[in-house]
């Protein structure tokens, strides 16, 4: 119980020391989070019905799902650096 409230608080400290992202910002932010979840769904799909109705191989659907794996965890590094870019912008004013 120490350990959850230790924590809790330390993350609420470190929520206070980020510096605020512009209205522009947060909205980018909303919009990379949305549009990477449709794509993960689609993706899901994708992978559900592959070789069912496609006719894949399993080597072949789990080569599609390594590359969407790969693809979404770019996309996550790609937005979350992004974001820190902007962050590091706003602290410099």
């Amino acid at each position: 119980m120490k350990l959850l409230t230790a924590t809790l608080v330390l993350f609420g400290f470190l929520g206070f020391s980020q510096a605020e992202e512009t209205m522009g910002e947060k909205v980018q932010s909303t919009t990379n989070s949305g549009a990477r979840m449709v794509k993960k769904g689609a993706n899901r799909a994708n992978e559900a019905i592959c070789g069912k109705l496609t006719g894949d191989s399993k080597v072949e659907c789990l080569a599609k799902q390594a590359k969407n794996r790969v693809t979404e965890g770019a996309d996550v590094v790609k937005d979350k650096a992004t974001e820190i870019k902007n962050n590091v912008d706003t602290d410099k004013k």
